[in-house]
């Protein structure tokens, strides 16, 4: 078995679709989403067979009074043929080395299944969190990130990037593949609520953000459930508006579907406290 790393758009790591579409639902029949990561690192068999796939999709969030570069750990799957032979935890290593090497402060990912990753060094990582819901929600659709006019987008842009900074708030780049503003608008899976004074993003009918200087109380009716950080300045205009709080700082969330944050400090196995995850930077 030989483990190797595959470059975002390589001819290697696209030889890994097929496989993952063996290994996850939502990749049978359409693997249309490259890229799907931005590194890879594969198990491949001695005749050319992918025998499984790890991929990290790097961000930058703000937390510990400094900006974190993090690996955030994606795609990790082995095909059913190879399973139980630590190739899954194999690759997790090869990717944290990878992440050291190249000076990550932190690994992270989501997952359900944690066995694997705690050997490797991953933790539970309770975030803290607030879930809150709309006690009068409306039937008011948002729209798709194309659907979006060039200034709108632009006023979105600023509004994110001038609003209130807490643990955990991504760093946005203007493009690359993933926890981009380029990638964010091309998605179909979020919905965008916007005014001349701010803007509303769901994420499967989630409220994960908002920003701007005049958040009116009409783009958030149609919204019936939000995931923030309790710093959010958002947090208390919803509480106004009668929104109720239905969970707080819990390490799993109902509305992540049972998935939870898992943290690995690079440097010193450091992982700084109070860090928030939003779903709209869901990696």
């Amino acid at each position: 078995m030989e483990f190797l790393y595959a470059p975002p758009g390589s001819a290697e790591q696209n030889a890994c679709l097929p496989m993952l579409g063996v290994c996850f639902d939502e990749w049978k029949g359409d693997i249309s989403r490259m890229p799907f990561v931005e590194e890879s690192f594969i198990a491949r068999t001695r005749d050319g067979r992918i025998a499984g796939h790890a991929g990290v999709m790097p961000m930058r969030i703000c937390g510990g009074g400094r900006v974190l570069r993090v690996a955030g750990i994606a795609s990790v799957g082995v095909h059913p043929e190879f399973r139980r032979l630590g190739i899954a935890s194999g690759l997790c290593r090869l990717a944290a080395a990878w992440a050291a090497e190249h000076g990550y402060d932190l690994l992270a990912l989501y997952t359900g299944f944690n066995r694997v990753y705690e050997v490797c060094g991953w933790r539970d990582y309770p975030v803290d969190s607030l879930t809150l819901e709309n006690p009068r929600p409306a039937e008011k659709p948002g729209r798709s990130g194309p659907e979006l006019t060039a200034a709108e987008r632009s006023a979105i842009a600023d509004w994110y990037e001038t609003g209130p900074v807490f643990p955990g708030k991504v760093i946005r780049e203007k493009k690359s593949f993933f926890h981009s503003w380029e990638q964010l608008f091309r998605s179909s899976d979020f919905s965008w609520h916007t005014g001349e004074g701010g803007y509303v993003l769901t994420y499967h009918g989630v409220l994960a953000e908002a920003g701007g200087t005049a958040l009116s109380a009409d783009l958030f009716s149609g919204v019936k459930t939000a995931f923030l950080s309790p710093e959010d300045p958002v947090v208390e205009r919803l509480l106004a508006a009668g929104w109720r709080i239905a969970a707080r700082s819990e390490a799993r969330p109902a509305c992540w579907g049972g998935e939870n944050v898992m943290l690995r400090g690079v440097k010193n196995g450091s992982v700084p406290s109070g860090l928030f995850f939003s779903l709209a930077d869901k990696f």
